[in-house]
C-alpha cells in the first residue's frame, strides 16, 4: 500500500511544482518584467500569496517521495536494469534542479 501512494504523491507534487515553474517562469516573471517598477507590486502579492513557500514544499516532497520510493527499490540487479538506469537519471536531473533552487531564487529579489 504504500508504494502506490508514494507514487501518487510524487507524481501529483511533481505537477505542482512543475506546473508552478512553468507559470512562473512563461507568464508571471515576463509580465513583472514588462510591467516595469510597478512589478514590484506584483511580485509582493505573489509573495505574498505563499507560492515560493508552496512550490519550494512541493519540490522537497517530490525529493523525499523519490528517495523513498527509490529505497523500496534499489538492489544492485534492478540498478542495472533498464527502469533503474532511467530512474536513476531521472533522480540525478531532480536532484539537481531542487539544488540549483537556492542558487537561482536570489536573482528575482
Amino acid at each position: 500500500m504504500e508504494f502506490p501512494v508514494l507514487i501518487l504523491l510524487h507524481v501529483a507534487f511533481g505537477i505542482l511544482w512543475a506546473g508552478g515553474a512553468i507559470v512562473l517562469g512563461l507568464f508571471v516573471l515576463p509580465a513583472v518584467l514588462d510591467a516595469g517598477p510597478a512589478g514590484g507590486a506584483v511580485m509582493a502579492g505573489v509573495v505574498k500569496r505563499r507560492m515560493p513557500i508552496v512550490l519550494t514544499m512541493a519540490a522537497a516532497l517530490v525529493v523525499l517521495t523519490g528517495l523513498r520510493l527509490y529505497m523500496l527499490r534499489f538492489s544492485f540487479g534492478w540498478l542495472i536494469s533498464l527502469e533503474g538506469l532511467v530512474l536513476t537519471a531521472g533522480a540525478v536531473l531532480g536532484l539537481g534542479a531542487f539544488g540549483s533552487l537556492g542558487a537561482r531564487a536570489d536573482r528575482f529579489v
